[in-house]
């Protein structure tokens, strides 16, 4: 069944009768994604953001993730309020935080303090990672209990990247050959998997475009990490790979930065360097499955990475 597409209008219309009062909408966020919309909401009694999925889980996964931040004090937006609309679309209402994302504004902050906000995702993304560890991998719903929990990390894997993989398989991408080529060497790597077997809780899309930056005495400074409607018990070793495809080849001194905030509160594992290009080659997959026609320039940094991978791995076999 098709998901109905609402225009501003008929949101406005929608989150009026939510809150039972009038409101003013201001989109804000990737609604070109088609994942979810979302707004600055003005009310009489102040503002906040509302958050509408498009996509199943997606609202149940970052529900669950703020529910578990509210007992930390790792840097988040706090959660307000969350339901269903129409008894299927799942929104949630947050707080508006004041500043930018890091990925709009990022070239006009002084190295200095860029070097400071990647060792404080350092930090903020270690403490996510030890929360706590999960006795199964897998998404969570609302109510923090499982949708369908895995006991086998290699099973869950595939089963996360199948629809990718098939909508590839259908697909007339011109760069199709070479898509199915790697679908096999990472099919032909699983085994790199076999050792993880201790769930994290992972954000997924870790990267500046999810981290949100403010400014205090002309400093700007990470206020919060964002957007975990990706969020889920999974291996973290897979949580690095978008800076490691967009942010560390610019500037060897942020990677540095970030995994000396990351080590003050967790550790790399032994299977970090061994399954890291794994996940990188899935990551680049996973963008070419979607990209090439919404973000032109993410698809040509994703499938130059993928060649790469395919032709100088040393850990793929």
């Amino acid at each position: 069944m098709a998901v109905q597409r609402y225009s501003r209008h008929e949101m406005q219309a929608i989150i009026s009768n939510i809150l039972r009062k009038d409101v003013t909408l201001l989109p804000i966020g990737n609604h070109e994604l088609r994942r979810h919309l979302v707004y600055k909401v003005k009310t009489i009694d102040g503002d906040f953001v509302f958050k509408y999925y498009y996509q199943d889980t997606y609202g149940g996964r970052e529900v669950s993730t703020l529910k578990l931040l509210g007992e930390t004090d790792i840097k988040h937006a706090r959660l307000i309020d969350s339901g269903t609309f129409g008894k299927e679309r799942e929104w949630l209402m947050m707080e508006l935080l004041e500043g930018m994302p890091m990925d709009k504004i990022m070239h006009h902050i002084p190295e200095e303090q860029l070097i400071e906000i990647y060792t404080d995702m350092g930090r903020e993304l270690a403490k996510l990672h030890e929360i706590k560890a999960f006795d199964s991998f897998g998404s969570l719903n609302e109510d923090l209990s499982f949708v369908k929990p895995y006991s086998n990390f290699k099973k869950a894997f595939m089963d996360s990247n199948m629809y990718c993989f098939n909508k590839i398989n259908e697909s007339d991408l011109e760069s199709k050959d070479y898509l199915m080529h790697a679908i096999i060497k990472i099919e032909n790597n699983l085994d790199l998997l076999d050792h993880v077997t201790e769930p994290r809780l992972t954000h997924f899309d870790f990267s500046p475009r999810n981290i949100f930056i403010a400014k205090k005495n002309n400093t700007r400074y990470l206020k919060a990490v964002l957007d975990f409607e990706l969020c889920r018990p999974w291996d973290k070793n897979a949580d690095f790979t978008h800076l490691i495809l967009r942010d560390f080849p610019e500037n060897v001194k942020y990677e540095e930065a970030f995994f000396d905030g990351y080590r003050e509160f967790s550790s790399l594992d032994g299977n970090f360097h061994k399954t890291i290009d794994l996940y990188m080659l899935t990551l680049c997959v996973n963008v070419c499955s979607w990209a090439k026609d919404i973000a032109p320039s993410y698809y040509d940094l994703a499938y130059n990475k993928l060649l790469k991978l395919l032709t100088e791995s040393k850990n793929l076999k």
